[in-house]
């Protein structure tokens, strides 16, 4: 059975991630995602890529949020995934959301001045442009 992970910031996607999942298990594909998550003593940001590495496609689903960066790392988590799924040579299917779309200013990192977060999912998501049919 074909083994999808899901992709991208949370709190600002909540819905979407789960429409992507409702969707893939109605079409009885294995879905993993981080809801399915219980408590382990591995740390998160090896729990992700090690499950990115496991499956056989990657669903990367982009709005206006880089995401939570681990101590130690300069990338983030969601951006990590993605890097991990192109390492392992997964499907890599890219989704954003397209920057007419009206879209709350609270989930804008560019608007929040999270530091350079709202640089960096720009510089992101003008990658993931130029490498993929997003």
């Amino acid at each position: 059975m074909t083994k999808i992970y899901i992709s991208s910031t949370y709190s600002d996607l909540v819905e979407h991630r789960q429409r992507v999942y409702d969707v893939l298990r109605k079409m009885r594909y294995d879905v993993m995602a981080m809801e399915d998550y219980v408590a382990t003593d591995k740390r998160p940001l090896d729990k992700c890529l090690a499950d990115v590495a496991s499956c056989d496609v990657y669903v990367g689903i982009f709005a206006w949020r880089y995401g939570h960066v681990p101590p130690g790392q300069e990338r983030s988590i969601t951006e990590l995934e993605y890097r991990q799924a192109g390492q392992s040579g997964l499907e890599r299917l890219i989704f954003l959301l397209h920057e007419d779309v009206p879209w709350p200013r609270q989930y804008m990192d560019e608007v929040t001045g999270e530091g350079e977060r709202g640089q960096k999912i720009k510089a992101l998501r003008q990658e993931l442009m130029a490498a993929h049919l997003v």
